[in-house]
């Protein structure tokens, strides 16, 4: 992971601004119909539209603008998200031969993501002493506030590290959390996250300070012939 992070940086200088005309019109476009909840694929149609009404576009020719591929792959280049996410797995489960596709990402991935989101302060980092990340759990602890004052955590802190001042103790805190898929589908997913121990309580709340590591669907009866139902 730390390789990895180390190569994105030495790249990060080459990366193109995404400060154009074109860029931005095109993001403000795919924002415009998110906060509407429209359909996302209708971003094509309505920039066909806009360039129709203005006269820029003749009927029948294909519009030169930034699509909503491009508005999508350049800043995965730019933050690093170009593979360890959206993979797509597909299962049968032994049990009652349901069928679902997992979409998951690689942990370690996930978790470089979490610290380097540019909105991270100081005060979302949760250390024992707050001038030095390399501190020791208090002795002297007399209640239990946040993650770090939970009688596991001083406890894995006595375990060895290879290299204490260089190395701190990070947990992993997991939940899950259901979600429909869309306006016109009935099978919800279930989106399992991580958040890091090292960030405080209240930051972990902080939806940019939560990783998704996959998504689980409801499964789905395999039919004979190949097609499903809902189970």
């Amino acid at each position: 992971m730390s390789d990895d992070f180390k190569d994105h940086a030495k790249r990060a200088n080459d990366f193109a601004p995404l400060d154009t005309n074109e860029f931005i019109t095109a993001i403000t476009l795919l924002q415009t119909l998110r906060c509407t909840k429209a359909i996302l694929n209708t971003c094509k149609a309505t920039m066909r539209w806009k360039l129709e009404s203005q006269g820029l576009l003749r009927p029948g020719e294909s519009p030169h603008c930034v699509s909503r591929e491009q508005v999508h792959s350049k800043p995965k280049e730019g933050c690093n998200r170009q593979h360890g996410f959206g993979i797509k797995t597909e299962i049968v489960l032994p049990g009652n031969k349901s069928g679902a596709m997992l979409i998951t990402g690689e942990p370690c991935m996930v978790m470089q993501q979490l610290p380097m989101d540019p909105r991270v302060r100081p005060k979302c980092c949760l250390f024992n002493d707050k001038n030095d990340p390399f501190a020791p759990p208090s002795a002297n602890a007399d209640c239990i506030a946040d993650l770090n004052t939970g009688p596991s955590h001083p406890e894995t802190w006595k375990k060895p590290m290879t290299e204490p001042s260089k190395q701190i103790l990070c947990p992993i805190v997991i939940h899950i959390d259901g979600a429909a898929a869309g306006h016109f589908v009935d099978l919800p997913i279930t989106a399992v996250k991580i958040a890091l121990g090292i960030h405080t309580s209240v930051a972990r709340e902080k939806p940019h300070l939560q990783g998704t590591i996959g998504c689980i669907p409801q499964p789905t009866k395999v039919k004979t012939g190949g097609q499903r139902e809902p189970s």
